[in-house]
């Protein structure tokens, strides 16, 4: 097997906390939601006044006693500012971590989560998937050609294989041949098993060959 690898998380596929959450985003136009919703899950580029400024947890459910460091709310990947650090010196590229300036708060929109919290947006693609060689995908329809990313209950490391132009620019990119993947270079996913986080990423080895 070759030493090169890159890492793929499953944010998108299993990064969704189990209760519905409310974006401020959502509520100022179906447009800017819309776009903010497919731009960071497909790797294009978000205009900071795109992003979301605050969240709050729906009202029919329980009130929230701990986040974890980092989650998904309809795309919008959140990071915790106590896990931030993984962050320093990566290549981004077109995207950013941007703080949610309001932050978290319970339903009544009233009671904040304790901690700031950042707005992960990818904003770059790659190609790099070897659909041949990758055992951790799925299709949604059996009849159609849409290959997805398989949740974090059925993936392993090395069942997403890539080939060697994923070592080449960016730390972080999705790939539009395996839908809801999110990838990080070698140095980024390092990074975050380094500090104990991959797990929390739903983090994946994947081979470069």
């Amino acid at each position: 097997m070759s030493e090169d690898y890159v890492w793929v998380s499953a944010l998108f596929k299993s990064g969704t906390l189990e209760r519905a959450w409310n974006i401020d985003l959502y509520y100022d136009g179906i447009e800017r939601s819309s776009q903010f919703s497919f731009s960071n899950y497909y790797g294009l580029h978000v205009a900071n006044e795109d992003r979301p400024r605050y969240s709050w947890a729906h009202e029919n459910y329980p009130p929230i006693k701990k986040l974890p460091p980092v989650f998904d709310i309809r795309n919008a990947l959140v990071v915790s500012e106590a896990v931030s650090h993984v962050f320093a010196d990566m290549d981004l590229g077109e995207g950013s971590l941007l703080p949610m300036e309001q932050g978290i708060f319970q339903s009544e929109q009233v009671t904040k989560l304790n901690g700031n919290y950042f707005s992960w947006v990818i904003g770059n693609k790659k190609t790099t998937v070897l659909l041949n060689e990758t055992k951790g995908k799925m299709k949604l329809n059996p009849r159609g050609e849409v290959w997805h990313l398989q949740s974090a209950s059925s993936m392993v490391d090395d069942s997403v294989v890539v080939s060697r132009s994923a070592l080449d620019g960016v730390d972080q990119w999705v790939d539009p041949t395996l839908q809801k993947s999110l990838f990080l270079g070698r140095r980024f996913g390092d990074a975050i098993v380094d500090a104990g986080l991959k797990e929390a990423f739903f983090l994946y080895r994947c081979p470069v060959i």
